[in-house]
């Protein structure tokens, strides 16, 4: 009984600050209206390249790239001789070098600032490799980092290990991590205090830190949180706690697998032909419990084929559930196919559809599925969108539908 009132008086702050926060309009967010809250390129690297930028648009010189460069502990840095860019080209790719580093930060003695941005996109192939190599290669000095929402580690297999050469990345030593959870964040927070005579600037800078807190499941309310807090260090809240802790995992298996399940089921339900060989209950239990934070795992609807190569459409988990349109090879059926120059036609009938789709090796395109649905840090929009699973997979589906019959059309006027 004691439980029960527990959770039904944190419901209730929940929903006395739900309240406040529409009142306030503090949900507002000119990034998520906009619709670029995931674009590495247009919203992020260019957001935060601007602020480093000592010829930045911010008027405030090099103080901010110098709290930046205090936080991450680097010295001997050239703060008169500054040049920022973003999508840096560094040649063409090859195995072990070239691509595009997402921030790049020299000054004129050599020393480069290099940071590779990730909010949803896979690793590449030999990525931080690329990147390290790089730095040796052409900068007198250098340090890597390597950015997430959460800190979260790189695929090591794929991004930091090309045993043919005999090159394996080490964190901590070759690269390092930064979250925006956490360092960017607050670096943000400092550059907005130091800002507070520029109101449109405070207030740009604060709609981009209230978009980090949303997509890292910060709550914007302190004060909601401090009474939830209250509430959960009470006695019988805290004799409760291990089995509460418990069941919020099993309550995440249970979603997720109902999810999946649904959504297989109502692919079929439509007629599709849906290969399930890359799920099963043992990768969705080790997506919350495995210390590699298991993913990439999920399904696909073979909709086309010729002599050569089978269309899918695509969908998996990494922390949003994304996906998109893949070829398929031959009778082994290879999906590192899709960069070929021969499919490049495939990839600009994606692109046509809509705009969002990145193309790679793995996909003629993929971007997060709408409506959103992200399982590594269950957010409100998440929790939303799961409270009414039904309606969530029948617009995930409908999207889906029209986007692989828009392809077939393109594809047959082709």
């Amino acid at each position: 009984m004691q439980q029960k009132n527990a959770i039904e008086s944190i419901n209730s702050i929940f929903n006395k600050y739900r309240q406040l926060v529409k009142q306030s309009g503090e949900n507002y967010n000119i990034f998520k209206v906009l619709n670029v809250e995931s674009n590495e390129v247009r919203l992020h690297s260019a957001f935060l390249a601007d602020l480093l930028n000592p010829l930045g648009s911010h008027g405030f010189d090099s103080l901010f790239l110098r709290t930046f460069i205090t936080e991450l502990n680097i010295e001997d840095f050239d703060y008169q001789s500054v040049n920022v860019k973003a999508e840096q080209y560094i040649g063409d790719v090859s195995n072990i070098s070239g691509g595009r580093i997402d921030i790049d930060i020299s000054d004129n003695n050599g020393y480069h600032i290099i940071i590779e941005n990730k909010i949803y996109a896979r690793d590449q192939e030999n990525q931080l490799i690329r990147y390290f190599n790089y730095g040796e290669n052409r900068c007198r000095n250098f340090k890597l980092f390597y950015l997430t929402l959460d800190g979260d580690m790189p695929d090591e297999k794929i991004s930091c290990s090309d045993f043919m050469n005999g090159i394996k990345l080490e964190e901590g030593v070759n690269y390092f991590l930064l979250s925006y959870r956490n360092d960017i964040k607050h670096w943000l927070e400092v550059c907005r205090e130091k800002a507070t005579n520029k109101p449109l600037l405070r207030e740009g800078i604060s709609h981009y830190i209230n978009l980090i807190k949303h997509m890292t499941n910060q709550s914007l309310n302190t004060n909601m949180n401090e009474e939830v807090i209250k509430e959960l260090l009470k006695p019988d809240s805290v004799r409760n706690l291990a089995n509460l802790k418990e069941c919020v995992l099993q309550v995440q298996i249970e979603l997720q697998t109902q999810f999946w399940k649904t959504l297989i089921n109502r692919l079929k339900s439509e007629g599709y032909d849906v290969s399930e060989k890359s799920i099963s209950e043992k990768q969705i239990n080790e997506y919350y419990t495995s210390f590699k934070k298991n993913k990439y795992y999920g399904i696909e609807i073979r909709f086309a084929f010729n002599e050569i190569v089978s269309f899918r459409f695509g969908i998996r988990i990494d922390q949003n559930i994304y996906g998109g349109f893949t070829l398929r090879e031959g009778v082994e059926k290879k999906n590192e196919i899709n960069l070929k120059t021969e499919f490049k036609k495939y990839a600009d009938i994606v692109k046509r559809i809509d705009a969002k789709y990145e193309n790679n090796d793995y996909w003629l395109g993929w971007k997060v599925m709408q409506p959103r649905l992200n399982f590594r840090n269950i957010n409100e929009e998440t929790c939303k969108n799961l409270s009414n699973l039904e309606e969530t997979i029948s617009n995930m589906v409908q999207n889906i539908t029209d986007e692989i019959k828009f392809f077939k059309e393109i594809m047959t006027e082709n």
